[in-house]
């Protein structure tokens, strides 16, 4: 097992050591894997980082994408992955080993030239940054429930829609096939330009295949067909007990 030197920040950039760091957190998932910040990295030209630090006890684990400055070549900026990648902790940490672990990898990123930090929590990891703060909401869903169950607790007006939804002849199938992928892409890629997103919710076609190759958070393309043509689609992963809703487009 990879080992830490007590107090110190390691960064850590090869897919290897940080599998095997990962492995020593109770909680992680696709947003903190090597493959899926690697992807990011790509995508926002930047360097994958996963930060470790081990306290008397317990450990902090925090994912970064390294930015460089143009025409600044001592200085970076540091960012979060798409997605709610969150703050690793070991169940034991005390509040005082966090709260100082997190100073170190501020000194540590400030000594490495790292000028500003932003990072997005999640939901299901069990600490937060000191400096957090509350932006927006996030809907959870219990999947337990019954279908029956989970219908009740919707909005009148949704219940209708899920009805006639269902007196339609649309067909649902599940893929990863290249040309669903495609196609799902540009239906994606024409409800973006409908609601006139911003460019960082523009994303490639190859973006969208490399994440149905990652395994590991078994990936899910479902697509809606009507008469043959692609109206809807959405991505979802899958980590542990939580399942998450990546993408979706449609045509309507």
């Amino acid at each position: 097992m990879l080992q830490f030197l007590l107090q110190q920040v390691t960064f850590i950039s090869d897919a290897i050591n940080w599998q095997q760091a990962l492995i020593q957190f109770e909680y992680s998932d696709i947003y903190h894997s090597f493959e899926y910040v690697y992807l990011e990295a790509q995508r926002l030209d930047g360097a994958p980082k996963l930060l470790v630090i081990n306290m008397p006890t317990g450990m902090i684990g925090l994912v970064m994408i390294f930015k460089k400055i143009p025409n600044e070549p001592r200085f970076f900026d540091a960012t979060s992955v798409y997605g709610y990648n969150g703050i690793l902790t070991t169940s034991k940490l005390t509040t005082t080993d966090f709260n100082k672990g997190i100073e170190e990898i501020k000194n540590s990123l400030k000594q490495r030239g790292c000028v500003s930090f932003f990072n997005r929590e999640s939901n299901f990891t069990a600490r937060r940054l000191p400096e957090a703060k509350e932006t927006g909401k996030v809907l959870g869903v219990d999947l337990e429930q019954t279908p029956e169950d989970y219908e009740k607790s919707l909005a009148e007006g949704h219940r209708q829609e899920i009805k006639a939804l269902r007196k339609l002849n649309y067909k649902v199938i599940q893929s990863s096939d290249t040309e669903v992928t495609e196609s799902f892409f540009e239906v994606y890629k024409q409800t973006m330009l409908r609601r006139s997103a911003t460019p960082n919710y523009f994303f490639s076609v190859h973006y969208f295949s490399t994440i149905l190759k990652i395994k590991s958070s078994n990936p899910i393309l479902r697509v809606v067909y009507d008469e043959g043509k692609m109206i809807a689609g959405a991505i979802f992963i899958t980590q542990g007990n939580h399942m998450y809703y990546m993408f979706s487009g449609s045509i309507l």
